[in-house]
Parts: C-alpha cells; structure tokens; sequence
C-alpha cells in the first residue's frame, strides 16, 4: 500500500516523466494490468481449493504439475505482479515505475521463497523435479 501510495504522490513530478511512446503508455500499462489480472483468475481457478491466501499445504493435496503451472510454477504471482507492472505504468513516471515495482517485486520474491520451501517440505523430489522443468515466474527466462 505504501508503494503504491508513493508511486501516485510521486508521479505528479514530471522531471521523471516518460516521454518516449507517451500517447500510447497509458494504453500499455492498463493492458498489462488487465492482462496480469486475468493470469492470476486463471491460475487461482486452475488451482480450486488448493488456492489459499496464507502459505499451506492442505492434506491429500497434490501437487500441481498442469495448465498454467506446467509452464510456471507461480502463474498467480506473474499475474499480480503484471497488475502492479501495468498499474506503475500507467503512471508514466520513472520514479514511480521504481517505487511501485521494487518492493513488491522484492516482497513477492520472499514469499515465493517461503512457498517453495513448504511445498519442498511436503513433495521432496517431485517438487525438485519439478522445478528443473518449469521457471519459477517468466516462462523460459525466470
């Protein structure tokens, strides 16, 4: 919330404006945003009542190896950082595009780390399998 109340506060700052493609920003940004918002419906659809909000592993749950997550391991999170992405866009401002993109970016990353050990935890080798076939959030790169 922090960040992103900073990015807004310093957009209205146009020394970090971004100028390149400026008619066009807007759009971008909004289309990222939306595009990350469907991902993460998607991948929270895709997961049915394996998807909760804090980091667990219900009992009997299996691990989920199709979909979305054949490609990645975490679609949820690219969609919502897409969202953040594409919100700090629309900004058109540098500063802002930074102070919204980094702490989350950084907090997400956390997370994931503390997901990845319980779902470590829980599956052994399937997991670590698993991770040698999929990236953890950019297909074929991250």
């Amino acid at each position: 919330m922090i960040s992103m109340f900073l990015g807004g506060f310093l957009s209205q700052f146009k020394d970090f404006s971004i100028i390149i493609f400026q008619p066009y920003i807007l759009h971008a940004g909004m289309l990222i945003a939306i595009l990350g918002f469907i991902l993460r419906f998607v991948a929270i659809q895709q997961l049915g009542k394996a998807f909760t909000v804090d980091v667990q592993i219900a009992k009997n749950q299996t691990l989920k190896q199709d979909g979305l997550y054949s490609i990645i391991r975490h679609p949820s999170y690219t969609g919502v950082l897409m969202s953040f992405l594409g919100l700090a866009i629309t900004f058109s401002n540098g500063l802002s595009l930074l102070v919204i993109c980094i702490p989350i970016f950084v907090a997400f990353i956390y997370r994931i780390s503390v997901e990845e050990i319980a779902l470590k935890n829980e599956f052994g080798t399937a997991y670590l399998e698993y991770i040698k076939n999929t990236k953890r959030l950019i297909p074929f790169i991250y």
